[in-house]
């Protein structure tokens, strides 16, 4: 089974579903849209509308469907809101992840190359394009760190490789190779 799902995502995304962790360490959790939470695991599949929930030294790695790899950073929680590709591209791939808390590492696949507007990534007070890139993407919110010391607040993101968009309702800036943007 998890041989054909693997073969299977290497292509094309199917039935909603969006990866395959091929990693975990330490306390990862999937939170479904329905709720039921259950623990993460090699080859456990990543839906549309799951949340990734990783706890204080925990990491989990995902390869998408479009060949993208993810590496989500401990004490973070992602989604992947929307996720479509359907072995080419043609237009209607499109990947947006929510970073509600921590980060995450992008080497994006055939979606993050493709169109400017089909991968996104959404933070409660930005946004974050990409456009074919290796980058970091990071958000902490305005609350307390239980006595550990805590980058500040807002949304942070590091470029390896390629260009990627910083968004917010005062404006755009573009983040190049080896920069790093930040919204308060």
């Amino acid at each position: 089974m998890f041989l054909v799902l693997t073969a299977t995502l290497t292509g094309q995304a199917f039935a909603g579903t969006a990866g395959v962790f091929q990693f975990v360490t330490g306390d990862v959790r999937v939170v479904p849209a329905t709720g039921k939470e259950q623990p993460a695991r090699k080859g456990l599949p990543v839906d549309v509308g799951d949340t990734v929930v990783t706890a204080r030294a925990a990491v989990a790695q995902i390869k998408m469907g479009d060949g993208a790899i993810v590496v989500v950073q401990p004490e973070s929680r992602l989604t992947v809101a929307e996720f479509h590709y359907s072995g080419k591209v043609d237009g209607s791939e499109k990947v947006r992840f929510r970073l509600v808390q921590g980060g995450f590492r992008s080497v994006t696949g055939a979606i993050g190359h493709s169109h400017q507007g089909s991968y996104l990534i959404d933070t409660p007070i930005a946004h974050i394009g990409v456009r074919g890139t290796d980058h970091e993407t990071y958000y902490f919110p305005a609350s307390g760190s239980g006595g550990r010391a805590s980058p500040e607040a807002g949304a942070y993101n590091k470029v390896n490789v390629g260009l990627t968009f910083l968004r917010n309702q005062s404006g755009e800036v573009v983040i190049g190779p080896n920069q790093v943007g930040y919204v308060a």
